[in-house]
């Protein structure tokens, strides 16, 4: 059914997206297209037309500018967090965690695996900070509904466990 868009209820969910695609196809002009957006634009190359821009743009040369940015300034009136584009927000991010720890780097400047851990943790920091929403992975155990006992654990060949066979459940 084709409903007109007067005719939609409307929700207070928070939902996360990703745009990917080849260059000017149209990311950066949909992300716009979101209602109230603030553009961060990490490359600070505005390839959006005239006509779609907006008022709102930082445009960080480093990442502890991006986060002064962010935390120095009212952001109320925007509605939607555009980052423009994810892989140069994680290039500055990159030397961001390098130069606080340089067990995040290697010594031809890419990240080690401890680094990608830590950019990992930027990203959940800056997500929880803007939305205060956390990942139920990280969940403290007293807000947990459901609690799961593991009470034996065995080893078989895949091919000698039968169709038939079920897993026991308790609880």
């Amino acid at each position: 059914m084709i409903k007109k868009a007067s005719e939609l209820t409307s929700t207070t969910t928070k939902i996360r997206i990703l745009i990917a695609g080849y260059p000017g196809v149209g990311k950066s002009t949909t992300a716009l297209s979101a209602p109230r957006p603030l553009i961060i634009d990490t490359d600070s190359i505005m390839r959006v037309s005239a006509k779609h821009r907006v008022d709102g743009v930082i445009q960080p040369s480093t990442y502890e500018e991006l986060l002064d940015d962010l935390n120095g300034n009212d952001l109320s009136e925007y509605e939607t967090i555009i980052f423009d584009t994810g892989m140069s927000l994680f290039n500055l991010m990159k030397y961001h965690v390098i130069k606080t720890d340089a067990k995040n780097g290697k010594r031809d400047g890419s990240l080690s695996l401890q680094g990608y851990g830590a950019i990992g943790r930027e990203f959940q920091h800056m997500d929880e900070e803007r939305t205060g929403w956390r990942n139920p992975l990280y969940m403290p155990r007293a807000a947990a509904r459901i609690f799961l006992r593991v009470t034996n654990v065995r080893v078989e060949r895949l091919q000698s466990i039968l169709c038939g066979d079920k897993f026991e459940t308790k609880g």
